[in-house]
């Protein structure tokens, strides 16, 4: 899987428990996100889409040890992102 392969260009995980989700052609936000920890290497995503209120979203996010964060729906992996200093940006 590569960058190629998600809809998604980058997700931004910020302490306060909130978490956004980009796409490539748009500067803003698609979704925004409430996220809760499950484990040490892995969060929940509750997410409704910036342009409807009514679209929702429920995602995970693991992140291994060697910093590669894999976002998937309903089982279904949906991207392979790299952590970041910053934010995480996708897998190259």
């Amino acid at each position: 899987m590569d960058e190629s392969d998600t809809l998604y260009s980058k997700i931004a995980v910020t302490f306060e428990g909130r978490a956004e989700l980009f796409v490539a052609d748009r500067e803003t936000h698609l979704l925004r996100c409430f996220w809760g920890g499950i484990t040490a290497n892995s969060i929940s995503m509750d997410c409704i889409s910036a342009d409807d209120e009514s679209e929702k979203h429920l995602f995970t996010l693991q992140v291994s040890d060697d910093g590669i964060g894999m976002l998937s729906e309903a089982d279904k992996t949906l991207g392979l992102f790299r952590r970041t200093n910053e934010n995480p940006s996708p897998r190259e």
